[in-house]
């Protein structure tokens, strides 16, 4: 047998190697992420004492903190009140990084009428000449924008911790099917930061479209106009649907809850499990 890692990720793989005799069996396991590193306590212990009001109140001191974090860095004051939205993440060429600002004119609207902010963060590789130029396009971005968009350098463990429990919202769009996983996106849903991503790696499995997250697009694939296609639908999705949730706190409340017990079932402990029973166990027979 060999691991696929998504659903979606096996579906390709199969597709490019059809042609291969003997090839081994493609199952999928997907990744997981471990709760005693990415679960902050606080929203931990609210949770698991089903106190939907008490992980609203314990994610909003996270994002006071990530504000802060965010102030001391760079001298830019974000505002508790408003949406922040975080894309942290390898900068490579098809995670796309600079795809929020392909439609310009509308991210100036939602700047101008909802006061959007968004932090990146992340590195690319010494080698990846695309990821190296898509951080300096946003270092740009930031400059432009210079009180709603930020560039956190020093992206680390400690950092994304920060992050991934203090946005409000986590950005994620890699040009489907390419995302294997997008790990990160579970360590916010852990932490009940709602996902705002194209149909993709682990979210192509989890999501459910306006009750644990957002969906961008319909991930569908292939076709020449996909980029342009994307841009628009991320635009609409934050428009009319995650920025009207966002007003409303009892909805947006109820949607944390369900991001959370979404990411219950991306678990280191439940991908070890899988990989013994599915995996591992099968070659014992060998």
């Amino acid at each position: 047998k060999a691991n696929g890692v998504s659903r979606l990720q096996v579906m390709a793989a199969k597709d490019m190697w059809h042609w291969v005799d003997g090839a081994p069996d493609l199952i999928a396991i997907t990744n997981g992420v471990h709760p005693g590193t990415w679960w902050a306590s606080d929203i931990k212990e609210a949770y698991m004492n089903n106190d939907i009001e008490g992980i609203y109140n314990a994610h909003e001191n996270h994002k006071a903190e990530l504000i802060q974090l965010v102030y001391e860095r760079t001298g830019v004051k974000l505002r508790q009140n408003s949406m922040l939205a975080v894309f942290a993440r390898r900068a490579t060429e098809y995670k796309r990084w600079n795809l929020i600002f392909r439609k310009r004119e509308r991210f100036e609207n939602l700047i101008k009428h909802h006061d959007f902010q968004i932090v990146f963060a992340g590195k690319a590789h010494p080698h990846d000449k695309h990821g190296k130029a898509y951080i300096s396009e946003i270092y740009h971005f930031s400059k432009l924008y210079p009180n709603n968009v930020v560039f956190l350098e020093g992206y680390d463990i400690a950092l994304a911790q920060k992050l991934v429990s203090g946005a409000d919202i986590w950005l994620n769009n890699p040009r489907v099917p390419l995302e294997a996983c997008g790990t990160s996106g579970m360590k916010a849903a852990m932490n009940g930061t709602l996902n705002v991503s194209t149909l993709d790696g682990w979210w192509r499995e989890g999501a459910q479209n306006g009750i644990n997250g957002f969906n961008i697009g319909n991930g569908e694939f292939g076709a020449l106009t996909q980029d342009e296609d994307d841009a628009v639908a991320m635009m609409k999705v934050l428009r009319f649907e995650v920025l009207p949730a966002y007003e409303d706190t009892d909805r947006w409340m109820n949607m944390m809850y369900a991001s959370i017990a979404t990411s219950m079932q991306y678990s280191t402990g439940r991908m070890v499990e899988e990989y013994y029973v599915n995996m591992y166990n099968y070659l014992k027979g060998y």
